[in-house]
């Protein structure tokens, strides 16, 4: 189990990475109980570690990255309320905290539609781990959210 501590502007981030199937499967059963995996600030790297060692995996390597950008946006999934509460309770007050609002494909296939103008899926699939953690953390703006 790797634990990576990502430092920005006074901030400290923290996360427990697995590196084998049996670490992905150990995180998610725990993530499943309630067990934060992620934490912000120094007191976050003793909790995540003893999280490791209580599941059976102790934290064998640390990566330590200075000057990460924050998080610019976490979406939560749809219908996760009280998720969405405790994420907005450990986010720094400029990063939003919204909920998924995708029902669905807004276009029906039997209509035909003159002139499309998008060149590709501008939908990305959300990471595996939407499954079970239920939510995602964008880094950075990127040209599929802003166009």
């Amino acid at each position: 189990m790797r634990l990576s501590i990502a430092r920005a502007a006074g901030d400290v981030w923290v996360q427990l990475e697995p590196e084998t199937s049996d670490e992905v499967a150990a995180l998610e059963r725990s993530a499943a109980q309630g067990d934060w995996t992620i934490g912000r600030g120094q007191e976050a790297i003793p909790r995540l570690s003893a999280v490791a060692r209580r599941l059976g995996y102790p934290v064998r390597a640390t990566v330590d990255t200075p000057a990460v950008a924050a998080p610019r946006l976490v979406v939560v999934e749809r219908g996760r309320d009280a998720l969405a509460q405790q994420l907005r309770a450990i986010t720094p007050p400029d990063v939003p905290v919204i909920s998924d609002r995708r029902t669905g494909d807004r276009r029906t296939a039997d209509r035909p539609i003159p002139g499309d103008r998008r060149q590709r899926e501008r939908r990305r699939r959300p990471p595996d781990t939407w499954g079970t953690l239920h939510f995602l953390i964008e880094r950075a703006w990127s040209d599929e959210i802003t166009q």
